[in-house]
This record gives structure tokens, sequence and C-alpha cells, in this order.
């Protein structure tokens, strides 16, 4: 939650880890993100954009616990749409449990607070685990963005449903996971 007792320009908004790398970041001076939508799926589906907001008032701004989306040419929406809340995919690998920083910037001046991200206690996959799965999306997300070769779109797009098989559970990436990403890196 923030409040604004008179319109700034811009409200920058940034989520970092426990050693001050960046995690996330919003602003409400960023332009929105275009609708890739082909008609497949009705534009009530679809999440609008994120934006910190700029305007007088008390704001509430939810992130959605996960890094920044890798560079990906196409993009798709899941098929377990949530009303005017369908995020498109594929989005950035989900942050582990521990420490981060919220840091809120309005007008060139800055203020800072701790954030805890606990684990779902539902969740019994052992840390080591998760950290596995993190480091391997965040590989995947790394190869998109570097991904240079003749047959990008196809490339891109593999790489893409294989982010989401890595991130579909809260679990250890699976040796045909692992094995699939050194495919990758070794091309």
């Amino acid at each position: 939650y923030y409040y604004l007792k008179n319109a700034a320009d811009p409200v920058v908004l940034d989520v970092l880890d426990a050693v001050g790398k960046l995690v996330r970041h919003y602003s409400s001076a960023a332009p929105p993100e275009p609708a890739e939508n082909d008609l497949t799926y009705p534009s009530y589906w679809i999440r609008p954009p994120q934006l910190s907001s700029a305007a007088p008032g008390m704001h509430r701004f939810v992130w959605d616990l996960r890094y920044t989306s890798p560079d990906a040419l196409r993009h798709d929406y899941p098929m377990t749409a949530v009303y005017h809340n369908t995020p498109r995919e594929p989005r950035g690998p989900i942050a582990l449990p521990g420490e981060y920083t919220v840091k809120l910037t309005v007008n060139g001046t800055s203020f800072t607070q701790p954030l805890t991200l606990k684990m779902d206690p539902r969740i019994k996959t052992p840390p080591p685990d998760l950290k596995r799965q993190f480091d391997l999306a965040m590989t995947v997300v790394q190869m998109m963005g570097r991904n240079k070769s003749p047959d990008k779109a196809r490339v891109n797009g593999e790489l893409s449903r294989l982010l989401e098989a890595i991130e579909g559970a809260d679990m250890a990436p699976t040796p045909r996971m692992q094995s699939a990403v050194s495919e990758f890196e070794l091309k």
C-alpha cells in the first residue's frame, strides 16, 4: 500500500532480492504491454497491465511473486482462465522464499521496506529442490533473451514451453527437463 497526497510523475516500484539485485520493476510511466489476442480468447479474460499508479490517493499494488517475464517472441494465455485476471505466458520464474526489499520511488525520493516471502506450508518440496527448479528456469529465461539463431521463433517457442514445464509444479526439475536445457545450451 502507498498513499500519494498529490499526483506524482513517475511512481516506480522495484522488488530487489537479498543482495540488492533487481527482481521486478514497475513504473507508472511504462507503456503497457501490447495485448496479443488473436481473438482465440475473449478479451474479458485477459489481465490488464500492472502499473503503479501516480494518481493522488491510497493505492494497493500486488506483486505476483514472479521475476520479470522472459524475452518471448510470442505470448499465449493459459486455459486456466480467470475473469479479467488471466496473465499472458510465459511469465518469469517464481521467486524463492526468502528476504526481499520493496523500493518505492516517488518524484525522485525513495522509500524501502523489507519483505519476507514464506513457503506455502502445504508445499513439502525441500528448499534445495526449489532452488534447482528456480536456477533451471532462470537459465531458460536467459537463453530466450540471447537466442540469435536464424530459427529464433521456433527455438524461442520451444524454450517457452520448456519454461512452462519447469515452472508447472513446486518440485525439483526432472532429469528430462535438465537434459533438455543442456541440449539447448549446446546449440
